[in-house]
């Protein structure tokens, strides 16, 4: 395998169900469909970066990333923390 749910990577054509409740991140690419059944949610993992590129993208349940990116704004006079 060329590819892990946290790591991203090359998914070599292969379609990808992704599963209820699997925390992923990375930048995945070389991907047929990737799909989200109905009902499923899947979690963007905190402090990370999360790109899909696909040709198909079936989206039937939600991707969650609500407040798991890098930190923004101005913060102790610093701007973010995003790479």
């Amino acid at each position: 395998m060329t590819w892990s749910n946290l790591g991203g990577g090359d998914h070599a054509g292969d379609s990808w169900n992704i599963a209820n409740g699997t925390t992923i991140s990375g930048i995945h690419y070389n991907i047929t469909t990737v799909t989200v059944d109905s009902g499923n949610t899947v979690y963007v993992a905190q402090g990370t970066v999360l790109e899909i590129h696909a040709e198909t993208i079936n989206m039937q349940g939600t991707i969650y990333g609500e407040s798991r990116g890098y930190l923004g704004g101005k913060i102790d006079g610093d701007w973010g923390q995003g790479p």
